[in-house]
């Protein structure tokens, strides 16, 4: 049965000898994971990870917010049809203000349920999945965890390089 073991360090060169000890003992990218109050770019790469998926979020909210705003402004004006004197009916010059307001209202909507969604807040047991976790990582401390068969291997690893503390999830 995989266990899966976390281990906590203070300094960041020590987690990164515990992940490129780990992957030289043939560990995979996937069974690896690097936990970190800041984003540590060589690691993120060398652990084969990818850019955020939130902008997403954020370019769908915009797209969202400018149609709709493209289609509250013409139906508006073309329900309510207000002569003004030979103008058009439907100007757009004013309705640019509409329209940037509703792209980027639900493109900070869409961001935050991004954010909520892709950073696994709350974090659900039933729908989401668990994940070990410990709050100092969010401080000062670095964390790695390794879900593995080969629990004593990945201990000795972890106390060799510095490991102020080691915890172990079934």
């Amino acid at each position: 049965m995989k266990k899966v073991l976390l281990g906590k360090f203070t300094y960041l060169d020590d987690a990164e000898k515990v992940i490129d000890e780990l992957l030289k003992v043939g560990y995979s990218k996937k069974d690896i994971s690097f936990i970190s109050p800041f984003p540590v770019e060589h690691i993120i790469e060398k652990l084969g990870g990818s850019d955020s998926p939130v902008k997403y979020s954020v370019f769908t909210g915009g797209v969202l917010g400018f149609a709709s705003a493209i289609a509250l402004v013409l139906i508006t004006s073309l329900a309510y049809i207000l002569p003004v004197g030979g103008k058009p009916v439907v100007a757009w010059i004013p309705y640019v203000i509409v329209m940037f307001e509703l792209t980027v209202l639900l493109g900070s909507i869409f961001n935050l349920l991004g954010l909520i969604a892709f950073c696994r807040l709350p974090d659900i047991v039933l729908f989401i999945g668990w994940r070990p976790f410990l709050p100092s990582l969010t401080d000062d401390k670095f964390g790695i965890t390794v879900s593995t068969d080969r629990v004593d291997e990945v201990k000795a690893i972890f106390e060799r390089n510095g490991a102020e503390e080691i915890r172990e999830y079934s």
